[in-house]
């Protein structure tokens, strides 16, 4: 009964420690994948976050080798099961260790990516306020300028919506450039207007004198 009870004892802790292998395994693949991904502090927006993840990750441990629970000498049987016990525990802590290093770089890299797409929108923002501002009276139709002012418009939400992502924020800045370029190309067809209208001013001014005199 005793052996048999060790026994028990022995599978239990082998199975144990396979079911937190496998868990392991799982966050190990996602810090393998983000360890590639996240090579430098720059990357991410509180860089502490990747010294502790790249710290806990480079400490990962090697598999222990499992007893086939067969009895041999009873007190070596025992402290192989014993070592396993605290193996088991050692894994299901270092693996809850990584997976919250892991998080945390995660939310750290994905915060400092909302921040550099924002400052890309505002950059086109602070070029469409500019022209905006220069374009006053400057162009051919006018609803160019409506659409610009439309467009900073929905723009200025994206930038302070308190739940942007890059992908929101890359979306709001895809009709950026087509609206500057209409405001452009309207304040181009007024200065040609406006040029040839003072052309044919001119002439029409020569040609009147010359008919005077």
């Amino acid at each position: 009964w005793v052996h048999a009870g060790k026994q028990a004892d022995c599978h239990s802790s082998s199975s144990l420690y396979s079911r937190a292998w496998s868990g392991f395994e799982k966050v190990k693949a996602r810090a393998d994948e983000t360890a590639q991904v996240v090579t430098s502090p720059e990357q991410v927006k509180n860089a502490d976050t990747f010294t502790t993840f790249m710290s806990v990750y480079k400490k990962q441990p090697s598999r222990v080798k499992l007893s086939d629970c067969v009895i041999a000498w009873q007190d070596t049987f025992t402290a192989s099961t014993h070592r396993v016990d605290k193996a088991q525990a050692d894994l299901v802590a270092y693996t809850r260790e990584l997976d919250k290093a892991l998080n945390a770089v995660v939310k750290s890299k994905s915060e400092k990516d909302v921040d550099n797409a924002k400052n890309m929108v505002q950059a086109k923002l602070d070029e469409m306020n500019s022209l905006l501002a220069s374009s006053d009276g400057q162009v051919a139709d006018n609803a160019t300028r409506d659409n610009l002012q439309n467009t900073i418009n929905a723009v200025k939400n994206a930038l302070n919506d308190k739940n942007a992502t890059v992908e929101s924020l890359k979306k709001v800045v895809e009709p950026v450039q087509a609206a500057i370029d209409q405001v452009n190309a309207s304040m181009q067809a007024k200065k040609d207007a406006d040029a040839a209208a003072a052309a044919a001013a001119a002439q029409a001014a020569q040609a009147q004198a010359q008919a005077r005199s």
